[in-house]
């Protein structure tokens, strides 16, 4: 199986309706200014792609500049000088001469008269990593675009916590204008991310693969295509791209922030805040300040309802649990197994911590447990399951191969399907899904009745 680039456009059917009407406003002469927020790799850049190929073939001229994300010093009006460039002005954008205001007003001018010819759509994307010239120069024509057939198109993260204040600033000076679209992108429907995927892979995926990638990606375009990829090269680790961009909030962190961050991935995507203070080495005013800025850094979200905090995307945690070093990894999954085990937790999850922790006689008593739990009540499904893990998957958690990912995002991504299309409870063998339709017992369940 080979991944390649997809062409194909899904989803975002209200946005680009909202978009084509912008269009057609402009051809008339009331020009708009449209700003799209969202997280990284959600599809900003698809979508401006997609309104940028729709304008072309209606007769419009479409300029693009991007921002980017220097090491150093900033490039005043970067963008807005890539986009221009191919006209051959206003020349002050990228020469010193002149006033501000002089520079505004020639690139309106220009704009202007290359409107007056055809309708023009100016994309300019990234903006978080724009200088404070360029968000100024955007306020500028966003209040005075009304009267021209211009559309300008901004993207921006709303969430990147170096930029968030200047960005909300660009908002609310775009809003004052009074011609202004604001689009925020969340996240795909499992049936447009499956179909993007079957449009990004060579030959047609396996309904499990799709699945799993559509689970851990959570809606994400660009972290499904890097799952994909990584599935074509038969790896189950994240992408390094995909590992990279995901932990450049958590860089930004202190050593101790760091440290606890870890601890959460560990325990699974979401925790308890009483959890985290029972395992963590640090003194409680300190862990409730580490927690502090990890919220604030977007890594996670607390939920003051359940008094917990949560992995801002379940790839976050995964990519936070691929750092936890061999030792380390054993020692945080024991203290959470013993912290939960005082707190009475059940033995299903205690399972998963005691087998991470290499822990296997713990773990083994724990996953019989569990299945003498879920056969109580009639649960067969699970308490099969648990058998099953018991007797199979112990055995390689407990050998020196450690897992890549937290037990709980190997829980989730291994469960199946059952014969009517619901997801079952746990992960099945091969020979435990065919027992399990033919209504027989596993060796294991047999032997304990």
């Amino acid at each position: 199986m080979k991944s390649r680039a997809s062409k194909v456009f899904v989803g975002r059917v209200l946005e680009l309706r909202e978009l084509e009407q912008a269009l057609d406003a402009v051809r008339a002469g009331r020009g708009t200014t449209v700003l799209v927020a969202g997280d990284a790799g959600i599809g900003k850049t698809r979508l401006a792609s997609e309104l940028a190929r729709r304008a072309r073939e209606s007769g419009f001229e479409v300029l693009i500049g991007r921002s980017i994300d220097l090491v150093g010093t900033e490039l005043p009006y970067q963008p807005f000088v890539e986009a221009l460039r191919p006209l051959g002005e206003p020349r002050q954008l990228d020469r010193p001469a002149g006033s501000q205001r002089r520079v505004f007003e020639d690139t309106l001018a220009l704009l202007t008269d290359r409107a007056a010819v055809a309708p023009v759509l100016l994309v300019l994307e990234d903006l978080h990593w724009a200088d404070t010239s360029t968000l100024d120069l955007v306020v500028f024509l966003a209040h005075n675009v009304d009267n021209r057939r211009l559309l300008l198109l901004v993207t921006y993260r709303a969430d990147e916590p170096s930029s968030a204040e200047r960005m909300r600033q660009l908002a609310e000076g775009v809003r004052r204008s009074g011609a202004e679209i604001g689009l925020v992108l969340g996240p795909l429907e499992e049936e447009e991310l499956a179909a993007l995927l079957a449009a990004h892979a060579d030959a047609p995926l396996p309904s499990s693969l799709t699945d799993a990638i559509v689970a851990r990606a959570e809606g994400n375009p660009f972290f499904a295509e890097e799952l994909v990829a990584a599935a074509a090269h038969e790896s189950d680790e994240l992408p390094l791209r995909l590992r990279d961009l995901l932990l450049q909030r958590v860089s930004r962190l202190d050593g101790p922030t760091q440290s606890l961050v870890q601890l959460a991935a560990a325990a699974g995507r979401d925790v308890g805040y009483s959890l985290l203070h029972a395992t963590a080495t640090l003194p409680e005013h300190d862990v409730r300040e580490s927690l502090r800025r990890a919220v604030e850094n977007g890594v996670l979200v607390a939920n003051q309802a359940t008094g917990s905090f949560r992995f801002r995307h379940a790839l976050l945690a995964e990519a936070v649990y691929a750092t936890i070093l061999p030792g380390e990894r054993e020692e945080l999954h024991a203290r959470l197994a013993e912290a939960l085990a005082r707190d009475g937790a059940p033995p299903t999850e205690l399972a998963t911590h005691w087998a991470a922790a290499g822990r296997c006689a713990e773990a083994l008593a724990a996953s019989v447990e569990a299945a003498r739990q879920a056969e109580a009540v009639f649960g067969l499904a699970e308490a099969h399951a648990h058998l099953e893990r018991a007797l199979v998957g112990l055995a390689a958690r407990c050998s020196r191969a450690r897992p890549s990912r937290p037990p709980g995002a190997l829980l989730v991504d291994s469960r199946a399907r059952e014969p009517d299309g619901r997801r079952a409870p746990c992960a099945r063998t091969p020979a435990a899904g065919r027992r399990a339709r033919r209504g027989e017992r596993s060796p294991a369940r047999r032997h304990l009745a």
